[in-house]
């Protein structure tokens, strides 16, 4: 009898434990969410690019515009879009990274003129699965960039990818966070890479 007892409230246990949180796991998962990117642009100073104009162009070429869904148990929850057009913050961000460089940028989008540098947005995800105690929340970012000079073409991918376990569904807060962090990390390590910086300034 006490072996039947002690199953009994572990059941009960189990199943209101369950509901709790499958509670928290719904409670905000549909409420659709809109994200506010706001870049870091703070890089080291340089004055590598001494000057040199660069023709940036910017493309977004991601097959949808939404970021992703908000989980929910075992089903997509309510979608997660962006407050900006991602192709002017990203190219209003390598602006401010670039001049702090030294370099001095113009959007015309002439094939003709050098050095230009063209930014591919290839990606920017947040997706949920789900698991036996915990959820993943993985958040992913792409960037290819190609500078084309006067006697050379350089070119490179940057990605991001991170995977949280979690107990419940982040926040509006913990999302925005998360989706800003990939798109920081991305530029920034465009700006670290010192290839592509030197190919610009060679015009």
């Amino acid at each position: 009898m006490i072996i039947l007892k002690t199953v009994r409230q572990t059941s009960t246990f189990g199943i209101a434990g369950s509901l709790w949180f499958l509670f928290l796991v719904t409670g905000c998962a549909y409420t659709p969410m809109t994200v506010n990117l706001a870049p870091d642009t703070i890089v080291s100073s340089s004055d590598i690019g001494n000057g040199q104009t660069v023709y940036l162009t910017v493309q977004d070429e991601r097959a949808e515009d939404t970021v992703g869904n908000r989980g929910a148990a075992m089903m997509k929850g309510a979608k997660i879009t962006l407050e900006q057009d991602l192709s002017a913050v990203v190219q209003s961000a390598l602006t401010e990274m670039l001049s702090t460089k030294g370099f001095l940028v113009r959007y015309e989008s002439s094939t003709g003129l050098h050095p230009l540098l063209r930014v591919d947005i290839r990606g920017l995800s947040y997706e949920t699965s789900t698991g036996f105690w915990t959820g993943g929340v993985q958040v992913t970012a792409a960037l290819k960039a190609t500078v084309k000079g006067e006697s050379e073409t350089y070119e490179n991918f940057y990605r991001y990818d991170n995977e949280d376990r979690v107990v419940v569904v982040p926040g509006a807060d913990a999302n925005n966070e998360r989706i800003n962090a990939a798109l920081n990390d991305v530029l920034h390590q465009m700006m670290r890479d010192q290839k592509l910086l030197e190919v610009l300034a060679q015009g």
